[in-house]
């Protein structure tokens, strides 16, 4: 098998390991990730064959050297290094445009061209001249936004939620070279490897990817029946997101690693865009949270104290005599919690509920207190 992941990095070892070192990291990990140790495991399974295959390279002197200076492309079979040196020397020439006339290139074509392209908006051709541009950077694996519907009371708790969306992956049975295991990927016999095209007229390479390998640089025999030969695989992920105390709505919980897989195992993010319900008996303004509660007649006149409903269980609060309808007593500290941070105020609206239907006594009663008390309120 292959891996794009790095060899040193597989095995934990430094770059200058000695065999010694080499051969403990080895029987290490191949302990620790053994089959037989890990029935079941599928992580298990692949870290043991990643272990075995680094160490199958950088055992062998000549692989490990050829790894050192060219990295994965150093083991493909067929690999050449001195066309790779020959090619790549192309890639920094920034002499004069006439100068290889004679060898039945017209540079000055080539590059009036080229500088044409690029007036026209188009980028500089990465496999050129490295003195007019770097050669393109990789991309960086995608990112992935989900939205996710969460409460009011999630949101007050910090709790977590769990998530499930589709998420590309590096291919568990090629491990992203898209190579069906056991087949050979040989370099590409058009552009040597390199993933671009060559003028007819010599080595100079222009910026279209190889039409033959697609700009990989490598020819598939047999691709892999899992992934159809593109490296990545689609998969359902499941996954426990942790809720920010005090998120706002639309606000956004960004998990490191978790998006999407390209296939030399390079991982985006993924970035939860929060979309927080209302509440039935709560409203949020910023990080204060406000109630309407009811009570009766007599403890709006006498006063009286009540339980008062909070996101997190209730409190007792003082109504104060002749507070009357509409009143807004605020609990200071019992609103939207923040991590780390003070919390928010309840602002509690008092409503004073008047019975529909009242008895005899009753009426006389109030009858008699509109008597001793005759103030208009109007007036």
């Amino acid at each position: 098998m292959s891996t794009s992941k790095d060899l040193y990095q597989v095995l934990e070892i430094p770059t200058d390991a000695d065999d010694v070192t080499l051969k403990k990291a080895y029987r290490r990990l191949a302990k620790r990730y053994h089959p037989d140790l890990n029935k079941g495991s599928a992580d298990a399974e692949e870290r043991f064959k990643e272990v075995a295959y680094a160490h199958q390279v950088l055992s062998d002197p000549e692989k490990r050297r050829l790894y050192d200076q060219f990295g994965h492309d150093g083991l493909v079979e067929g690999f050449d290094p001195k066309t790779y040196e020959h090619a790549s020397s192309w890639q920094g020439f920034t002499g004069n445009a006439n100068a290889g006339a004679g060898a039945g290139v017209n540079f000055g074509d080539l590059l009036g061209g080229l500088f044409s392209h690029m007036a026209a908006g188009g980028p500089m051709p990465g496999g050129f001249a490295s003195g007019f541009a770097k050669a393109p950077a990789s991309q960086p694996a995608e990112d992935i936004d989900l939205k996710q519907k969460v409460s009011l009371r999630d949101v007050a708790a910090g709790t977590s939620v769990e998530v499930r969306y589709p998420r590309r992956t590096q291919c568990k049975r090629c491990y992203g070279q898209g190579a069906e295991p056991g087949s050979q990927a040989r370099v590409c016999g058009v552009c040597n490897g390199l993933g671009r095209n060559k003028l007819s007229h010599g080595s100079v390479l222009s910026g279209q990817p190889c039409h033959s390998c697609n700009g990989t640089g490598r020819r598939i025999e047999t691709v892999c029946r899992k992934c159809a030969g593109v490296g990545v695989t689609q998969e359902e992920q499941i996954l426990k997101v942790r809720i920010p105390q005090g998120a706002r709505d639309q606000g956004r919980v960004r998990v490191r690693g978790k998006g999407h897989v390209d296939k030399n195992g390079q991982c985006g993010d993924l970035l939860v865009r929060l979309e927080v319900h209302n509440d039935t008996q709560f409203e949020r303004r910023g990080d204060d949270l406000y109630v309407t509660l009811p009570i009766p007649i007599p403890e709006a006149v006498l006063g009286a104290v009540i339980d008062v409903p909070t996101l997190t269980g209730s409190l007792k609060m003082t109504i104060p005599p002749g507070t009357d309808a509409n009143r807004r007593l605020r609990l200071k500290g019992k609103g939207m919690p923040k991590r780390d941070q003070i919390a928010g105020d309840l602002y509690v609206s008092v409503q004073i509920v008047v019975p529909r239907h009242i008895d005899k006594l009753s009426q006389g009663l109030i009858e008699h207190f509109a008597e001793l008390n005759p103030q208009n309120p109007r007036e």
